[in-house]
């Protein structure tokens, strides 16, 4: 296994899941998640210059209308007191990118193994930063070991085992109900609405890859950022 790209995707995945977790305690759960969900649209940039693959076309109406929801979310948010939760939000979408990137200079490890790498490296590097905080009472305890263990562990491994008898891009549309549905449950759960701009910004982002996702499903074709990625979406 290359150990720069490791390194580079335990950073980015440390870093990126530190952003996504700041975002959502100043910001809205729903732009939280939905600026998360950029990490594609900047992923089509990265590979271009990365490695010199072309932006198909159906990626290019992709990536403006992604930008454009992007832009509706900021502006919507500008002197808001969550202005600086959207702007986190946005730089976890970035890092997210970087790590999926990275995944392309490790396609032979096994995704099992990379998870855990990724997962330990997470816990350790964040550590000294908590190592002060961790008396939990029991309740906290629980809800930590739920999010840790239902949250993300069981979704990865699930994800992953899932790419066995499915398409990466079947699977990658699947899983934008994630960004549908998460503002629905804590509307239902505490009572948070999110915001006009946040509802359009948010499904111009989600469609824009939903849309890009059916034409490669229909099409029978891989985009740049997606051929040989086993954790793309």
């Amino acid at each position: 296994m290359p150990r720069g790209p490791l390194l580079v995707s335990m950073a980015a995945y440390t870093a990126a899941i530190s952003a996504f977790v700041s975002a959502n305690k100043i910001t809205s759960a729903a732009n939280a998640i939905a600026l998360q969900y950029t990490a594609p649209i900047f992923v089509f940039v990265m590979i271009h210059f990365s490695f010199r693959e072309k932006i198909a076309g159906i990626s290019w109406v992709s990536l403006v209308f992604g930008m454009f929801g992007i832009a509706v979310i900021c502006v919507g948010s500008a002197g808001q007191p969550d202005a600086a939760g959207v702007a986190i939000a946005l730089l976890s979408g970035l890092l997210f990118a970087i790590y999926m990137v990275s995944l392309r200079y490790l396609k032979e490890a096994n995704p099992g193994t990379l998870t855990f790498l990724n997962n330990l490296a997470c816990c350790l590097i964040l550590l000294p930063f908590v190592k002060s905080e961790l008396s939990l009472s029991f309740n906290e305890g629980c809800i930590v070991a739920v999010m840790g263990i239902a949250q993300l562990g069981i979704p990865y491994w699930l994800f992953s085992k899932g790419l066995e008898k499915i398409s990466l891009q079947e699977a990658s549309l699947i899983v934008l109900i994630e960004p549908v549905l998460n503002p629905i449950w804590v509307a239902l759960a505490v009572g948070e609405v999110p915001s006009k701009a946040t509802l359009i910004g948010g499904s111009l982002i989600i469609t824009s890859l939903g849309f890009r996702t059916l034409w490669q499903l229909f099409n029978g074709t891989a985009g740049p950022a997606q051929r040989g990625d086993r954790d793309f979406a």
